[in-house]
């Protein structure tokens, strides 16, 4: 089964406040995911990756709804953006700019090892997904999430046992291109 949110709100590419307001299920993914609803970014809040049987599910973060080139950025990039628009408080942007030298340090950049992994014209949709066992990675995901929170911003866990074509692999994350022919 998949659930998909449905969101209610403003236009994300204006950074303006989106609501996650119900979820319902469909075959395939698991989602979730919610705006405006918890406090404080660096909280000790960690939720568990839920377990569905023996299946594997690779898990990502992303905006709530697409962008206007038709992706849905990932967290990481949906703060970045804040950050360079100049839109995170001091204590948010040293906090981003900590746990992004923290990723770097523990997690391969896919585009380093492969240059053309996120090239729009050879992979569109291509996005990063981190491996269930990845708890680490994870959990540190959630100041992301609560920096999105406090500025009104939509995203979504989202979980796939089969998220696409594998691009890239390593022992933390993968890279897929999601399966466009059906």
């Amino acid at each position: 089964m998949e659930t998909v949110q449905r969101v209610v709100g403003r236009d994300l590419k204006q950074w303006e406040n989106l609501f996650v307001v119900t979820s319902e299920e469909i075959s395939g993914r698991v989602v979730g995911g919610w705006a405006n609803g918890r406090t404080g970014f660096e909280s000790d809040f960690h939720e568990p990756i839920g377990d569905r049987g023996s299946e594997w599910l690779f898990v990502r973060f992303q905006a709530a709804v697409q962008s206007r080139s038709g992706w849905f950025p990932g967290v990481f990039a949906l703060v970045n953006g804040l950050s360079r628009a100049g839109r995170l408080t001091t204590a948010e942007e040293l906090f981003r700019q900590r746990e992004n030298a923290w990723y770097h340090s523990n997690l391969v950049d896919p585009s380093v090892v492969d240059p053309s992994v996120y090239d729009r014209q050879l992979h569109p949709g291509a996005a990063a997904w981190f491996k269930p066992w990845a708890t680490e990675m994870i959990s540190r995901v959630d100041g992301y999430t609560r920096i999105l929170d406090a500025h009104g911003i939509g995203w979504a866990r989202v979980h796939s046992g089969n998220p696409g074509r594998i691009l890239y692999e390593d022992v933390h994350q993968i890279i897929a291109e999601p399966d466009c022919s059906g």
